[in-house]
């Protein structure tokens, strides 16, 4: 199946983004998962911990202002008299509406000879009354004593029934100028005063906080029904499981949390001692509620990165659309600009450094665009005169070409010039004058304009000069005299010069630098003409050439060919070489000039196989038939 992937450099960035996202929000979800376990029992105990510190806090503000009570009715009603103790217990009574009843033992000489006892207290509309009773000072037991401090007081508690306690402070109070020790007063309030606040402490959705003594005897439990277990061991109480040890630890002056098991369901028991009271606090809750209660917290944990998530995706979107606005207008105007608006305005103002060193760019490169254009318009209407004019050369360079002529009956010829640029410096000519057949092939040094040139000149100069001399060697003489004038140009040209008896096949020729041609007789034989070569037309002024004889016989052919065939270059550097030309010749059929020409111009093509032309290619084939026919034979 074919990848498909975003082209788009924006739709890729928000890919790359939102990908981020997703790992990194995967990471955070697999991270809560993995912890949160221990994150459930951390939770928890660091609610239960907060709970117990401010409870444990409450006690001591309460207890503190208990145990200030006697130092502010000082405050309030100056030093207190003997004559007037009667009077105090009423007179804290209605200072302290939360008081129940108060008592004073006091005594002016020996506090526990002689003395009385005045108590005041709520009737049950709530008016106070006070008594006076005989001294009966009765210190509690110090099993019953929960805390001292350093004024001399102490506390107790009274059980009177397995739901309701009263807490008593005692402490001695002085009187008289010389503030001696007169009286211990004794202050009742109910244990809800202490506790009332505890009812509504809630942890979880089933938890709750009780109070135990040093001996885990519940003190106070938010379930009246829970006092009939009286302690904390029998409440815990559970077939096959032993909770001594935890129990220990509960009432010590520790602080830590146990899993507890009650009627199969497991429970977290955290516990703590308080800091005012020989007392423990200890918070208790069913581990599914936690679990429960966390997992509420998670989920909302995970609706906050969903939602998080979302926004930022969106917002990433918005963002990078925002961003990379200028780049569309850029595109839209390299678009506008490739359809020939090169001229368009781009806008200036861009926020972001970055866009604006990209405009810079892009400006510059629109006015080198621009600069680029008119240049190219510039070269291209020259380029247009150039090729017209290289068009009427080759025009022009095609007349000096030879015409088809009438031949005799006895003579077939055929000639191809294939240049490998526009034009170029091969060369070939024939005519017939007094009955014989005039031809020659040549090849200018160099390519281009310079070789054409140099070709016309040497194609006029034969016309001329061949249509005066029946010698060879001294056409050669005569054009190389004035093509050697002008020496500055560097340049030469190799030919070979024939002239063909029509009568008998008789040749005079000259080769001046040339390659050897090839005799191509009847009998399909193929032979060169073995004389050797003069030197180049141009390069000698005072060289005389020499002139050869040779008689075709009757069916043979002569073939004339510039080096540009047998150079033939492929892609391997291969060059077409005279073997792959004399197969060439001999694989045409049937043998006459067209058909060999053009057979090995074919070949020339099959063998560079589409590789550029390196030379111009040029062949001259005659085939001499005989000696022709009288007309009376005919």
């Amino acid at each position: 199946m074919k990848k498909r992937y975003y082209t788009s450099f924006s739709k890729r960035l928000v890919l790359y983004l939102v990908s981020l996202l997703l790992i990194t929000g995967s990471l955070v979800f697999i991270s809560i998962f993995t912890f949160s376990r221990e994150f459930i029992t951390d939770n928890a105990l660091y609610q239960a911990n907060t709970i117990a510190t401010n409870v444990s806090r409450s006690f001591e503000r309460k207890i503190k202002d208990i145990e200030s009570i006697p130092n502010t009715i000082t405050g309030l009603f100056g030093n207190i008299d003997t004559s007037e103790m009667r009077l105090l217990p009423s007179k804290i009574l209605t200072a302290y509406p939360f008081l129940s009843d108060c008592c004073l033992h006091y005594s002016f000489s020996e506090p526990n000879k002689d003395g009385c006892t005045m108590y005041a207290y709520r009737g049950k509309s709530g008016k106070i009354k006070t008594k006076s009773l005989a001294y009966r000072l009765t210190v509690p037991h110090k099993n019953n004593i929960i805390r001292k401090n350093d004024k001399q007081g102490f506390w107790s508690v009274k059980e009177l029934d397995s739901s309701h306690s009263i807490i008593s402070y005692f402490q001695p109070i002085k009187a008289g100028s010389l503030q001696t020790v007169s009286g211990l007063l004794e202050l009742n309030f109910p244990l809800k005063h202490l506790t009332d606040f505890i009812y509504d402490i809630k942890i979880f959705s089933s938890g709750y906080v009780f109070v135990t003594d040093s001996e885990g005897d519940f003190i106070f439990h938010p379930d009246p029904q829970v006092f009939k277990y009286h302690n904390l061991k029998s409440f815990c109480s559970s077939p096959g499981i032993d909770y001594s040890s935890t129990l220990k630890k509960f009432t010590k002056d520790t602080t830590g949390y146990e899993n507890v098991y009650k009627k199969g369901k497991k429970y977290f028991l955290y516990y703590t001692p308080s800091s005012r009271m020989d007392w423990h606090i200890g918070i208790i809750c069913r581990y599914d509620d936690i679990r429960l209660s966390s997992s509420k917290f998670l989920w909302l944990v995970f609706a906050i990165l969903g939602i998080g998530f979302l926004i930022l995706y969106y917002s990433a979107i918005r963002i990078v659309k925002s961003s990379l606005y200028p780049l569309s207008e850029f595109t839209e105007n390299v678009r506008k600009i490739t359809n020939g608006q090169v001229n368009i305005a781009l806008p200036e103002e861009y926020d972001n450094e970055q866009l604006k060193d990209l405009y810079q760019a892009f400006r510059y490169m629109q006015d080198r665009v621009s600069s680029y254009i008119q240049c190219l318009q510039t070269t291209t209407a020259k380029n247009q005169e150039i090729i017209t004019e290289i068009n009427l050369a080759q025009k022009i360079q095609k007349r000096f070409l030879p015409k088809d002529i009438l031949l005799p009956a006895n003579i077939e010829l055929y000639g191809k010039l294939k240049q490998s640029r526009s034009v170029g410096g091969d060369l070939y000519e024939y005519f017939i004058l007094d009955n014989k057949l005039y031809f020659v092939l040549g090849d200018v040094s160099g390519k281009g304009f310079p070789a054409s040139l140099y070709m016309a000149s040497v194609i006029k100069l034969f016309r001329y000069i061949a249509s005066r001399q029946s010698s060879t060697a001294a056409i050669c003489n005569l054009i190389n005299t004035h093509m050697c004038d002008n020496t500055e140009d560097d340049m030469y040209v190799t030919m070979f010069i024939g002239i063909m008896d029509i009568q008998n096949g008789h040749i005079i020729y000259t080769n001046a630098g040339h390659p050897k041609p090839f005799i191509v007789y009847a009998d399909g034989r193929i032979c060169t003409l073995n004389d050797e070569p003069d030197v180049p037309i141009g390069i000698l002024e005072d060289y005389k050439f020499q002139e050869y004889e040779y008689t075709l016989p009757e069916g043979s052919q002569i073939l004339l060919y510039t080096d540009g065939i047998t150079d033939a270059e492929n892609i391997n550097a291969q060059f077409f070489g005279k073997n792959r030309l004399i197969e060439c010749i001999n694989g045409a059929t049937p043998k006459n000039p067209y058909t060999i020409v053009t057979r090995i111009l074919e070949c020339i093509q099959e063998h560079i196989q589409g590789t550029e032309q390196s030379d111009d290619l040029t062949i001259l084939d005659i085939l001499y038939k005989g000696t022709p026919q009288k007309e009376s034979d005919a």
